[in-house]
């Protein structure tokens, strides 16, 4: 389980202050057996952001290796923000998508 936006900062100070923490960081994230990517894109990626999720992504989709997201953003949404990330979870959950629409009287933070 890794929340997007927090492993992606994670990452990128990796990148440069520790890289072999980075490398076993990345070899985890891409051969976990189950990966549940939380709040994906939730802010709008930088294209260092991007190339990150595409590199873990890419390589899980290639070898088949399933991936959970959730996600305020829709499929469409997702591929234009990145159409080759967007188009590999595509193929990844064909039938498998769930898209919900928004309704705030299920938003449990909002129950009094």
């Amino acid at each position: 389980y890794i929340k997007c936006d927090e492993e992606l900062e994670r990452l990128k100070q990796m990148t440069y202050d520790q890289q072999d923490e980075y490398i076993n960081t990345m070899h985890r994230l891409k051969n976990t057996r189950l990966l549940f990517i939380d709040d994906f894109f939730r802010k709008l990626p930088t294209e260092v952001d991007k190339a990150k999720m595409f590199d873990i992504i890419n390589f899980r989709y290639l070898n088949n290796k399933p991936c959970i997201f959730s996600s305020e953003k829709s499929l469409p949404e997702i591929l234009n923000i990145d159409e080759a990330i967007g188009s590999r979870i595509f193929e990844m959950a064909k039938k498998f998508n769930v898209e919900i629409g928004k309704d705030m009287s299920k938003n449990y933070r909002l129950k009094f």
